[in-house]
């Protein structure tokens, strides 16, 4: 089950990183790539219930309505911070390797029937919180330049969304709350060796 979890988890993870390289590569072409940053994509929200725009049907000339949900804006003017909140990841990006690592280890050890230690408990949270850290961090970035460039939006008839989370923090918390759980049974093992 836990050799099941881990491919399943690496498959995941690795999955996202492939899609979102692809979509980047198919995205850029000769002009974005000689610009310093791409387009930023903002969610939007129409700030009233009529529709808002038309489109013109070729068929039949009518006037078709539509709303716009989300759009694309070049030329925004990113700040001077953003190119240094992607260095406080490097140091959660290493010890998630690191943390990848003690995970493969404790899979071992559970082969090898050495399941309630010390030892694993300690690799399972250098895998759970350098993980849960550095999604938050990277969070609180995206969070932080998404509500920067909004507010050199404007855009008639429509307001900019509130930030939409990316990662699901939730799953890490919970990766944490097993941890320490697991770390809680160990302990409950140990005093009933010694009692014993």
């Amino acid at each position: 089950m836990a050799v099941l979890a881990l491919v399943m988890f690496v498959v995941a993870e690795v999955g996202d990183g492939i899609r979102g390289f692809r979509d980047g590569w198919n995205e850029a072409d000769e002009q974005a790539a000689l610009k310093m940053h791409a387009p930023f994509t903002l969610n939007l929200e129409a700030e009233n219930a009529l529709i808002l725009d038309t489109l013109k049907n070729q068929a039949d000339g009518k006037l078709l309505p539509y709303v716009m949900d989300c759009v694309e804006v070049d030329g925004l003017k990113y700040p001077a911070w953003y190119g240094w909140g992607w260095l406080l990841i490097i140091p959660f990006a290493l010890l998630f390797i690191y943390g990848f690592y003690c995970v493969v280890r404790v899979i071992l050890s559970v082969s090898r029937g050495e399941v309630f230690t010390q030892e694993n408990v300690r690799r399972m949270r250098f895998f759970a919180y350098p993980a849960l850290v550095g999604v938050f961090i990277l969070e609180l970035h995206q969070r932080m330049l998404y509500d920067y460039m909004a507010s050199q939006v404007m855009l008639e008839g429509y307001q900019v969304a509130n930030y939409a989370q990316h990662s699901s923090l939730f799953c890490y918390a919970m990766l944490a709350l097993f941890t320490e759980i697991f770390a809680a049974g160990v302990k409950l093992k140990e005093e009933q060796d010694l009692t014993i």
